[in-house]
């Protein structure tokens, strides 16, 4: 089944295969008011080269990982819900991929996310994995109410309100397509308020589930998950779904010049903020987790830059090396029992093969030639670079992406360094290190070696063409020019000094101490503390959303209960008034009759001279 999808998907690679099998899901009738001619809501499956491109991603690094779990998590006693979970994963993962409107795109967004709750907190009994995977849940969850405010905007927009030129919103207000041919979007959309509004809330989306600035606290806290678990949700689904998210939205809606400029500040900042923090982490799990995030930050800047297939280019490429990292690091943790990098050393001769593809992984993460990293970032701060002109104000964004490639470097080889170099680990207490069985070394062989090869797909005409996808819209990549490989070269020069310094601190088993007395300290704890981001957060949970549910549980106690409280006394005392009025009496009923006929009469005697005067005026 998985080499079925893998050749089908390939084969829906070149531009021009589109399959689309849509079956109507709701039908409202025509009526008066905004849907004249009716309104049907489809449910359907669109695959087309964007789609494929992700299956593929999908498809190869879930079958890696579940074949890596088979040891790696055979002692577990969890093991039918961890396959129960992962499995449920990659089938929401895949639906969501190939839906072919919004409202059954955002069904699969949530799916995703409810099965990384579970998959980040599978060790449940752990109070950090149960703190980790709440908050996940509730940082991305508000991510996806931005997201489905900007799918009512959109929808509002171009079915309610009128569609901008013609096309499948009109008719079926959440479709990609229409007829059998995706429904692109041909020019950036116009300066709508409404439409920015609309894609501010796409972007907030998108930036909860790939953990983009400021949503990107939950992620370095995710690794609680299994380490098989880190791969998947940070290699090739749950984080890749907000780029993918992004992508989909600028070929098919179109954003407007204020979002796209907004996009490219936060890809950008995100790339350089999240590597700083990477430089000063001892968790070898963690410092992924920031690469991941700043990795991200490269396929945004691509996107809101114009180029979302660049975009979607280093998402393929980056699946392979950040899963293969990940796994790398299981093969580690699995054999000695530490995710502490300064506990680790010497491991390269006992770990020979899982030294190498960490290695291998590293190279592609920093973009050394010619591996696949190298490709698809170098696309990406190229075609970036040739938009300056027309966009300058994308300039220190682009800057800040740049910056990153040397701290690119620098992280992830400080990480080779401290676990793979040296003569022995650092903490005599460890347990001999021993290489991975081959059932969890055979993905790391595969992944290493697209690793290696990925990006050499941009050599193949029809993956070419792809980049090409959109008429334009998805940005067409830059010729490789003088000034291309000028900036390419500058790139690797600049990895090479972030590998050397690496290996001036750390190699040979060398650890760097800055002393406590030095002024760089400071700087190293704002790191560590995550620049306080969480801190801030958990402040305003305790102290700003906790006094709002206080208010509101006053409110709702003293205010709307005691008002219904308050009505319901009143009438239980009148009531009992009245109750003792009834005394079983004749003497006191005739008295009660008595005093009605009395008090009749007195007020006909007062009401009597103004009905004269009334009846006589008629």
């Amino acid at each position: 089944m998985v080499f079925g999808v893998l050749i089908g998907a390939a084969e829906m690679l070149s531009p021009g295969s589109y399959t689309n099998v849509e079956y109507t899901w709701l039908h409202l009738a025509p009526a008066p008011g905004p849907f004249p001619n009716g309104l049907s809501l489809v449910a359907g499956t669109l695959v087309d080269p964007i789609s494929a491109l992700m299956l593929l991603v999908v498809t190869i690094v879930g079958f890696a990982v579940m074949l890596y779990s088979i040891e790696y998590m055979h002692h577990d006693s969890g093991l039918p819900r961890y396959y129960s979970e992962l499995s449920l994963f990659l089938a929401a993962m895949s639906g969501l991929v190939i839906s072919d409107n919004l409202l059954e795109f955002f069904i699969f967004w949530e799916l995703v996310g409810v099965c990384s709750y579970f998959l980040i907190g599978f060790y449940y009994d752990k109070p950090s994995a149960a703190s980790a995977a709440k908050e996940a849940f509730i940082v991305t969850r508000v991510g996806d109410v931005m997201f489905l405010l900007g799918i009512f905007i959109y929808f509002y927009h171009y079915a309610l309100a009128g569609p901008i030129g013609s096309g499948g919103w009109a008719a079926n207000g959440f479709v990609f397509t229409r007829g059998s041919q995706p429904f692109l979007a041909s020019s950036v959309r116009g300066s709508s308020t409404l439409l920015t509004v609309a894609g501010i809330m796409i972007l907030g989306g998108a930036a909860g589930k790939s953990a983009q600035f400021p949503l990107h606290v939950w992620l370095p806290d995710a690794m609680e998950g299994p380490t098989t678990v880190s791969a998947l949700i940070h290699a090739a689904t749950m984080v890749a779904a907000g780029v993918y998210l992004l992508a989909v939205a600028s070929l098919f809606l179109g954003f407007t010049s204020f979002d796209l400029l907004l996009i490219v500040a936060i890809g950008g900042f995100t790339a350089f903020f999240a590597a700083t923090m990477a430089v000063v982490h001892p968790d070898i799990k963690r410092v992924i987790a920031y690469s991941t995030i700043s990795q991200l930050g490269y396929m945004v800047l691509a996107i809101g830059a114009g180029f979302a297939m660049l975009g979607l280019f280093h998402l393929f490429t980056h699946a392979f090396f950040k899963a293969l990292l990940f796994l790398a690091a299981g093969s580690v943790i699995h054999a000695i029992g530490t995710q502490d990098l300064f506990k680790m050393g010497g491991l390269r001769k006992t770990m020979r093969l899982t030294a190498a593809a960490f290695a291998i992984g590293g190279l592609a993460l920093a973009g050394i030639p010619p591996f696949a990293g190298f490709w698809s970032k170098d696309d990406i701060l190229a075609a970036v670079y040739s938009d300056l002109g027309s966009h300058p104000a994308y300039w220190p964004f682009f800057l800040l992406a740049y910056a990153a490639v040397f701290l690119t470097a620098y992280y992830i080889f400080r990480a080779w360094f401290l676990a793979f170099s040296g003569e022995k680990p650092r903490d005599p207490t460890l347990p001999e290190a021993h290489e991975a069985p081959w059932v969890m070394r055979i993905p790391m062989i595969i992944l290493s070696a697209l690793a290696v090869g990925g990006g050499l797909l941009i050599f193949w005409p029809s993956f070419d063409s792809l980049l090409l996808y959109g008429n334009g819209v998805g940005g067409i990549p830059p010729v490789y020019g003088s000034t291309e490989i000028v900036l390419s070269s500058v790139s690797v020069l600049l990895a090479g000094g972030g590998i050397l310094l690496a290996w001036r601190l750390w190699g040979n088993g060398r650890v760097f101490v800055l002393a406590e007395t030095a002024a760089a300290q400071s700087l190293r704890r704002l790191l560590l503390n995550r620049y306080y981001f969480k801190v801030g957060y958990d402040w305003i949970g305790l102290n700003g959303v906790y006094t709002v549910a206080r208010a509101a549980d006053f409110f709702d106690r003293y205010v709307i209960d005691g008002t219904v409280h308050g009505f319901e006394r009143t009438f239980a005392l009148l009531s009992d008034r009245l109750r003792r009025i009834q005394s079983g009496f004749v003497s006191d009923y005739a008295s009660y009759v008595v005093a009605g006929l009395i008090l009749v009469f007195v007020l006909l005697l007062l009401i009597a001279p103004y009905l004269v005067s009334a009846w006589g005026g008629i």
